[in-house]
């Protein structure tokens, strides 16, 4: 009688440890639970990341080529050394140059800061936007050498312009050079790698501000009879989990609101990059 009451007592215990934990099924299959909801969560995070990133690369590089037109707009006058009074009269090829007396030219005497010449390509598979000053240099003459009878003299004859412009415009030597975000390249709509150029002017007389822009690696001389709409389709180096989109500049464009982020439907006059 002791030893089945014994017997019983051990396969009573024997039975409540069986059920104290998990089978080797059962924890593989929670394991595999949880791994799996970990890389979905992951993968969500990863694409909220990516979409922020892109929308952060766009807004930015649109943000730069409205900035240009501020810059432009707002000139500021450089006075490293001496005064306006100790300036003489200088020629335009030392418009953007250090003269003897180490001052710079422009913004004083004859010498007028009047736009930004703006070069865009891809260099080592990165969007690369390249940034140089553009002075104009005012004739003693003012009826030969304003910038608005330049203007005005010239704007009926596109070849007649491009020479005299180039007589009359100086631009820097000092190149500024910015990088697209998220190493992303710049595409034409058909998506061909993109090279575009851009020169913004301001007339010192009025305030006015003229666009020309035309697709292409091109000087000051050739863009400046150029008024082409520019469509900068944004291919970032990774996925960013929705539509490639672009930054449009407007032909003419006379202040920042020229610059501006397209639709993807084209039937509401926006761009679908390829």
């Amino acid at each position: 009688m002791i030893k089945l009451n014994r017997l019983c007592y051990n396969l009573s215990m024997n039975s409540s440890n069986s059920r104290l934990g998990f089978t080797v099924i059962e924890v593989v299959l929670a394991l595999t639970i949880s791994l799996a909801l970990m890389a979905a969560l992951m993968q969500t995070v990863q694409v909220s990341i990516n979409r922020q990133r892109y929308h952060d690369t766009l807004y930015s590089f649109q943000d730069f080529l409205r900035r240009q037109y501020e810059q432009v707009g707002s000139v500021n006058v450089d006075k490293t050394n001496g005064t306006v009074a100790d300036i003489k009269t200088i020629g335009i090829n030392d418009c953007y140059n250090n003269n003897e007396a180490g001052n710079y030219g422009y913004g004083r005497s004859n010498c007028v800061l009047v736009g930004r010449l703006i070069n865009l390509r891809n260099a080592n598979d990165r969007g690369v936007v390249r940034t140089r000053r553009v002075y104009y240099y005012q004739e003693d003459d003012a009826s030969a050498g304003s910038f608005e009878n330049f203007f005005s003299k010239n704007k009926n004859n596109q070849s007649s312009l491009a020479s005299n412009f180039n007589d009359l415009i100086a631009v820097s030597d000092r190149v500024s050079q910015t990088e697209l975000e998220w190493d992303s390249v710049l595409r034409r709509p058909d998506s061909n790698l993109l090279t575009a150029t851009i020169l913004i002017l301001k007339s010192p007389v009025d305030g006015t501000i003229r666009t020309f822009s035309s697709y292409g690696d091109l000087d000051i001389k050739d863009v400046i009879d150029k008024t082409e709409q520019l469509d900068f389709c944004i291919h970032p180096s990774s996925n960013p989990y929705g539509p490639i989109r672009s930054v449009r500049l407007r032909p003419s464009s006379s202040n920042q609101t020229g610059v501006e982020l397209t639709s993807v439907d084209p039937s509401q006059g926006g761009v679908r990059c390829q």
